[in-house]
């Protein structure tokens, strides 16, 4: 009996790390994701800050 006891424990043990690391990679899909978003939110600034700069240039030629 305690045998079996030892084997339900560590089979239950075993099962708890699986939920952990499928949980693990359920959150590694969600950082991935973000991550994609941030790098496109990083692209689109770049591209908002060279347009700026192209109309402050416009505006300083327009003004001279």
């Amino acid at each position: 009996m305690i045998i079996k006891n030892k084997l339900i424990d560590s089979v239950s043990d075993a099962m708890d790390e699986v939920i952990k690391i499928d949980e693990i990679g359920s959150l590694l899909s969600v950082v991935n994701h973000i991550n994609t978003e941030a790098n496109e939110v990083n692209e689109s600034t770049k591209q908002i800050n060279m347009a700026v700069e192209q109309v402050a240039v416009t505006a300083k030629q327009a003004s001279s």
